[in-house]
């Protein structure tokens, strides 16, 4: 299965909008002049807001085992996007058979859709759902690419092991 870090285009816009009016006075001719102040802000552009529940509900409808172990890891994620779950616990929740949990999840994280950050807990790719302000998911995408370069090291690192011993 092809690697995917969840990166679609990223396009970007700015808000531009009047706040207010204000009278500014320059000091060296003391010429008074009415000027509106403005705020800019930068925002993300061409997304789509989901309501969970209710995507949820409806895909457990239609979805095979697999999805209903994704819905499931949607619904228990925290701010961070991190879920803390054996995969027992999650076979249980998501009312499948342990071994649907396994190649899920072991799917999901080749394809780049989750990562394990230790056993039992997990992060979403925040590239591919997050659910806060702007400001919290750039602290959160931070810290998954920062703990998917820790790994990558590891496993060079085991690689060159391996090749050494062997």
């Amino acid at each position: 299965m092809k690697k995917s870090n969840g990166d679609a285009p990223k396009v970007r816009t700015r808000k531009v909008r009047v706040v207010g009016n204000e009278q500014w006075v320059n000091t060296d001719t003391g010429e008074v002049k009415d000027v509106q102040k403005i705020e800019i802000e930068d925002a993300d552009f061409n997304f789509d807001k989901v309501w969970l529940t209710h995507l949820a509900y409806a895909i457990d409808l239609i979805s095979n085992q697999k999805i209903k172990v994704l819905m499931t890891l949607w619904k228990l994620k925290n701010y961070e996007n991190k879920i803390t779950i054996s995969q027992p616990d999650l076979a249980r929740q998501a009312n499948v058979s342990l071994q649907t949990v396994n190649r899920t999840m072991r799917a999901l994280i080749e394809a780049g859709f989750i990562q394990m950050v230790y056993p039992t807990v997990y992060r979403i790719n925040p590239n591919i759902v997050f659910k806060g302000s702007f400001n919290n998911r750039l602290a959160v995408l931070i810290q998954y690419e920062k703990e998917e370069e820790e790994k990558k090291k590891i496993s060079q690192q085991e690689e060159k092991e391996t090749v050494n011993v062997g």
